[in-house]
Order: structure tokens, then sequence, then C-alpha cells
């Protein structure tokens, strides 16, 4: 049943029902309470479950099975087990306790209410959250044993429940260990559920319940453990004492030559790669392809408070605003429709646009972009969304997969492929990393934008010489600055292509080769090798520009 219609029978029984908000707030209250998640974007953190996910709202036309289904996405991780450094399989449960979090991460413990905050890392402020609340999922556990039932009743679903308590009893705070003095500690300090203090999780295990598989927060183990394997610094003082105890550690227990292997998740835009998965996630989104941005008033100009149920102005927040006081803000002047893509630039509109002085509070401006689809390089597999992508390509990445692995293109959808920006086709990059001159989004090379500027002015000398004996020819109708190698490359041949095509000479593969290294290296020695010398890559340039001009000429 849907929010609406559930919210419809509730309260028309009433002789006198609550207003909307009063109605909306009190069926958020009930979620939160009894399954302990937040169902209101205003009190949900902009993180969820995983890295990148936006705040999921229990929406009229929902039902509550919809919403929890998407509260708690499954990504199944299987038995947990993971290589170290010394390429040794290891398990994580023996490995990512309290104590260790503590001692070794200098990661600081706190509890939480939001069962999706469950191991929840957080770099920045140096803390990983637990959900103590263990009484509330026993409930559940018993009032649900069968794990379909649990799903289709609303309940919190009994895998998640099961991997909290697992997560805790014997992974974070094993019994009869120092790692569980560290919760009876924080308990009594910090009141957390007494409950968390009982070792008895095994109790609420149906009989069929084999060895438990992680669906749910899997992912957050591995993220710790690997935090373990290269703790990040924790401030100026905190990173020279713990580099200090890490080099001591690292002579004792780890091989010397590890800088390389450790870099683990490389990116699939650029050359350059990261040693945790929060990293390369943020870089990947920040520098290659963001499609989220801002929208000024999303809501409108009047929004209704959550807590008072009233309405402010959007832009300066004065309660109950009249027409003519919205009148004063210039809303005529605004493009709705426009999409700011950096929140400094959303701030500038206002006060430039609306008058705005103090700007208003606008984190729930933010909007998504369209879906990303896209295909893995590696297997095949089609993803639908963003997060599934970064989800799936972690995986592969944790099993050793490098970008040598990587074939064809991301195959995104040509709106999304417009929004990526310093990027060489993924492809390429296991080749043009072993360059003397690699291509990095993140710490542009200057022996490679150098070289790169030569080329470019061979390339527009080519350009001026072709012009010269082809009337028709004309010169570049884009600017070949600010261009990858492999773009500039592409327009470099066409060009080359039409010059020749008019000559009537049939192009041969070498013809483009020998061309694409004259651009690049000034000679036409087959040792050099250039991007033309990738078949995928020549293959592809041959049917995206020679086909176009085949057309463009007939």
């Amino acid at each position: 049943m849907k929010r609406s219609q559930l919210t419809q029978e509730y309260f028309s029984k009433r002789d006198k029902p609550p207003s909307p908000i009063d109605q909306h707030r009190a069926f958020n209250l009930v979620v939160r309470i009894t399954l302990m998640v937040e169902c209101s974007a205003d009190n949900q953190p902009s993180d969820l479950l995983e890295l990148g996910s936006r705040p999921v709202q229990w929406h009229s036309d929902h039902s509550l099975v919809d919403f929890m289904a998407r509260v708690f996405p499954q990504a199944d991780t299987g038995n947990l087990q993971v290589r170290d450094h010394s390429g040794r399989i290891r398990d994580l449960k023996s490995t990512v306790t309290a104590k260790r979090i503590k001692k070794v991460a200098g990661l600081r413990l706190r509890g939480t209410q939001d069962l999706r905050n469950h191991l929840k890392m957080d770099i920045k402020e140096g803390v990983v959250e637990f959900f103590h609340c263990t009484s509330v999922l026993k409930e559940h556990l018993l009032a649900h044993p069968d794990p379909q039932g649990s799903m289709s009743a609303g309940s919190i679903p009994r895998q998640v429940a099961l991997e909290v308590l697992d997560s805790l009893q014997k992974v974070l705070f094993p019994s009869h260990s120092t790692s569980e003095q560290i919760l009876r500690g924080l308990a009594s300090e910090e009141g957390f559920d007494p409950d968390c203090l009982r070792y008895d999780a095994a109790m609420y295990r149906a009989e069929n319940e084999g060895d438990l598989s992680y669906s749910y927060f899997g992912n957050r183990l591995v993220d710790l453990f690997e935090e373990l394997e290269d703790p990040s610094p924790r401030g100026s003082a905190a990173s020279a004492s713990s580099a200090t105890r890490r080099s001591r550690v690292s002579k004792r227990t780890r091989p010397k030559a590890k800088a390389a292997e450790k870099r683990r998740f490389p990116c699939t835009f650029c050359c350059d790669s990261f040693k945790s998965k929060f990293d390369w996630a943020r870089h990947e989104r920040s520098l290659h392809l963001n499609s989220e941005g801002w929208r000024c008033a999303p809501f409108g100009s009047v929004e209704i408070s959550a807590m008072t149920g009233g309405g402010s102005c959007a832009y300066c927040g004065l309660a109950y605003p009249t027409p003519t006081h919205l009148e004063d803000h210039d809303l005529t002047l605004c493009k709705k429709d426009q999409i700011y893509a950096r929140k400094d630039h959303l701030v500038q509109h206002l006060r430039c646009i609306h008058h705005v002085q103090d700007t208003p509070s606008i984190d729930s401006w933010k909007v998504e972009g369209p879906p990303v689809s896209s295909r893995c390089g590696f297997c095949d597999l089609r993803m639908e969304t963003w997060q599934e992508r970064t989800d799936h390509l972690v995986s592969h990445f944790r099993r050793g997969k490098m970008m040598d692995d990587w074939k064809g293109e991301h195959d995104f959808e040509p709106m999304i492929t417009a929004l990526v920006t310093n990027a060489i086709p993924p492809y390429l990059i296991a080749s043009d990393s072993k360059t003397y001159a690699p291509f990095s989004a993140m710490a542009p090379n200057l022996a490679h934008a150098d070289h790169l500027q030569q080329i470019t002015k061979s390339a527009e000398q080519s350009f001026e010489a072709w012009s010269g004996s082809d009337p028709e020819s004309g010169a570049p109708t884009i600017s070949l600055h600010d261009k990858s190698f492999p773009e500039l490359l592409a327009f470099h041949l066409g060009r080359f292509a039409q010059h020749q095509t008019r000559l009537g000479v049939v192009l041969t593969n070498k013809m483009f080769q020998d061309e694409a290294r004259r651009l690049q290296f000034g000679s036409v020695d087959p040792l050099d090798d250039t991007v033309a010398d990738n078949e995928e890559w020549l293959s592809l340039f041959r049917s995206q520009h020679l086909e176009d001009h085949g057309r463009q000429s007939r």
C-alpha cells in the first residue's frame, strides 16, 4: 500500500484529522522509531549506505516495502576474504576489530541510532559509527523469522539485522577480548542500549540459516580493512606520530616495494590511481563526470517548513512573505530550469539576480543529473546507475583487475559523454600510463603539456599547408587547444584523410599510423608507438570520422 493510501486510511477515521504537515511528520516519526531510519530528507546526511548516495525519502506514491528496498540496496560481498599487501588471503572478521580501528587507524568509535550509518567511516572527521540499538533488531528477528516475510511486511530486513549483530559481536567487539572491554566502556560513558553488551545473537538465528554472507554492510567492512592496511593521516601532530609508527610497523611486516601495488583503484578516465575507494570515487565524480548540479529555488519561491508548517521566503527566510516582497527578488529574471555546475555559481546568481545578502540554506537545492548508464570494460556488464557502476568496478579492482584488462569504451549515452572532461579512452589508459608523461587530470605533467603544445602547433601548420593546396579545405572549425592527444590526433587524421582523398589516395592503416608518428615524433620510425597503433582506437576512428566524411562527400 502506498504512503498516501496509508495516510488516508489512518487519519480519515479521525473526527478532527491533523493538518497535512502534521500527518507527514507523524509518519516520519513512526518510521524513525520502529525501523530506525530517517525517511525525511531534512534529517539525512548526504552520504547514506554507500558513498555518493543521495537522501532516500518515503514518497507518497511509494509503499513502505519499496522505501526499505531503496534504503538498503544489496551488494553481495560474499565471505569477506580479501588480499593484503603481501598477497595473502585474509578473513576480515579476524582483522577489523575495534581495538585495531582505534590503535592502528587512529579512528574514534561513535554510536548511532540510524541503521544506515552502521560501520560508516568518515575519513575527514576520523570517526567510525556503529549501530548500538540491538534490542530493536532482536525484536524484529523474533517477529519475522522468515527472510522474505520481513521485507514484505515492511520490517527491517532480516539479513540487515543479522549482519549488524554479527559485525558487532564477531567482528568489531568479539567476546573475551580487549575490544569487548572497549564496548563496555563506550556503553557506560555514552548511554548506549545495554542490550548491545549481551552476546546472544546466535539465539536469533533460524536453524536453516547457515554461515552468514554479507549482502549489505560487507563493502564497509572492506573499506575499514583497507584503511587499516594503509591508515590516513589524522591532523598534523597525529600524522607525524602516525607516520613514525607506520614506518616502524612497515619495516617489520610489510614488503619494501609496496607503493605501486597499494594503488589498487585506477581511474577509468585518466592515468591516475588511488589507494582507497573513497579517493577514487571522489576523483572520478569531481574531475571527470559530475552530472549533478544546483537549481535556484527548485521547490518554489515560498518553502514550507517541516518544523512549523508555515511558509517562508526561499531567498531570505522571511516568514509568510507577501507577493510584493517576492517581486522584490526579481523572480521574472530567473531561469528556473538552469542548472549550475557549482554551488558558488548559484550563490553568485542569488546575490546578483535576487539581491540576497545572507545566503539561505541551499543544501536541498542540489539536483541529480540524468541516470548514468554504462558498460563494464572487464566483463561487459551493462550498468544502469553511477552507484551501481562504482560498486561493480570496485569489486573488480579488489580482485586484482587493472586497466590493462579493460576492453572497449564506457558506452555512455551521448548526453553523458558530452559531460565527460579531462579524459582519454579507457582502453588507452594502460599503454599511456607507461609513457614518459602519462595523462593525468589530477596533477598535469609539465612535460606532457609542453609536448602537447608542440604537437598542436605542428597540427596547425599542417592545416595551413593543406588549406593552401586545397581551397575547399579551409581552416579548422574548432579550437585545437585544451584537447587531449587522442582528441587532437583524431581531428588531425580526419583532416589528413580529407586532404588525401581529394588527391585520389586510397588510405591504409599504415598511412594513418605513419602520419600519427610524424605529428607526435617528427619521424615515421615504426618503433615509436602512438595511439593510432592501437587497433581498437584506429577502428573506432575509421568508423566515426571516415564514414562521416564519406556521407558528407556524397
